[in-house]
């Protein structure tokens, strides 16, 4: 999860960051005997949580435009900067909920377990 948020921070296209990533981690981890989707859940953890700071993202920039209605002399600094606090608090929760599936052993969707069997 922590490496796709880094990757997530210069790769903008959900495309090519599910092609870099899931035909790596997904058979490899596949080896190890988890389950394809708790890996793609993972993945989606890390993309989703850190895409709204991505510099690269397009929609920074009309997010910036909106936010210089109210203050003009806010920059792409001040933006990221008070979007921070969400990102990792974001981050956290996810990663505890999917903490919590993997100890309860709970399944992730519909004939979807942790483990392969």
């Amino acid at each position: 999860m922590v490496l796709c948020a880094v990757a997530n921070l210069f790769i903008t296209s959900g495309t090519s960051m599910g092609g870099l990533m899931a035909v790596v981690f997904v058979p490899m981890l596949a080896l190890t005997g988890l389950e394809p989707a708790f890996v793609q859940a993972a993945f989606r953890i890390g993309d989703s949580s850190i895409q709204i700071i991505t510099p690269l993202s397009p929609y920074l920039i009309v997010l910036l435009g909106m936010v210089r209605r109210y203050e003009p002399g806010a920059g792409l600094g001040t933006l990221v900067a008070r979007l921070v606090p969400f990102t990792i608090v974001f981050f956290t929760v996810w990663v505890a909920v999917l903490l919590v599936f993997y100890g309860l052993d709970l399944p992730i969707g519909p004939a979807n377990d942790i483990h392969l069997e």
